[in-house]
């Protein structure tokens, strides 16, 4: 089990438009969406609304308010066969023609550019 971060609060940090125990779905910065999730926590951070939110099989992530959209009906009984397929569909994104280059400069181990 992951420990608990230690800095979160649950008390409401102004600017935050989820609160703890909302189902959200999560898509990641590139697109990528990866379902629903419970907000654990709010973070605070200096510029954006931050949240601790885990998947059911305990997975934890940290995310902002970019990244999350309430979860509606369908979200959370969608069955497991067609889950990927539904998410992508109704919450993916391409990702930017920055953010692949960016994908493409970038040794994905150590950060370090592999254009010389």
């Amino acid at each position: 089990m992951k420990p608990e971060i230690t800095h979160a609060t649950t008390t409401p940090v102004q600017g935050h438009k989820f609160n703890v125990g909302d189902k959200v779905v999560f898509t990641n910065d590139y697109g990528i969406c990866f379902g629903v999730y419970t907000v654990r926590a709010k973070i605070p951070h200096r510029t954006v609304p931050m949240y601790s939110v885990g998947s059911e099989d305990g997975e934890r992530v940290r995310a902002c308010d970019d990244n999350l959209s309430k979860a509606d009906e369908d979200d959370l009984n969608i069955p497991d066969a067609v889950a990927s397929d539904f998410f992508r569909e109704k919450y993916g994104r391409k990702p930017t023609q920055e953010q692949l280059e960016a994908l493409l400069d970038t040794d994905s181990f150590d950060g370090e550019s592999t254009h010389v």
